[in-house]
């Protein structure tokens, strides 16, 4: 059984790869713009593209919009199943420590809680994760 934490933990990795394919895409799409082709050379009847180096790069941007759209997919299903625990306080803590990435010590001073407090309901709200959605989950997806 796959553990809440580990699986939670998912969610700063799904983060990372979106970051690095944002900063991918913009990468490409600058040189997608950028691309010139020489207009003072002859023109000489072809059958193929003109432009392969620019389409290649548009192929490829399209291809990092579909990973990304995956990878916030799966990160929206991670922060859904938070969503739907059934005790608001698991959802407020799990949430905030996991999406968010508050530390426990921020989560002291925004709340009336302590930190034995925060980290007794981060305990039981990982519990009851794990209960509600990782039971029959051998691995993280």
């Amino acid at each position: 059984m796959v553990k809440a934490e580990e699986y939670l933990k998912q969610i700063a990795h799904l983060d990372r790869l979106i970051e690095t394919s944002c900063d991918r895409i913009r990468e490409l799409r600058e040189i997608a713009i950028s691309i010139t082709v020489p207009m003072d050379k002859e023109k000489v009847q072809s059958s193929g593209t003109s432009d392969l180096l620019g389409n290649s790069v548009t192929k490829y941007v399209d291809m990092e919009n579909e990973v990304l759209v995956d990878l916030i997919e799966k990160k929206k299903a991670i922060v859904k199943q938070i969503a739907n625990l059934d005790n608001p306080e698991h959802y407020d803590i799990l949430y905030n420590l996991y999406v968010v990435k508050v530390s426990v010590r921020t989560l002291c001073d925004r709340s009336a809680l302590s930190e034995r407090q925060i980290w007794r309901l981060r305990k039981d709200a990982l519990e009851a994760f794990e209960l509600k959605y990782l039971a029959d989950v051998t691995e993280c997806q």
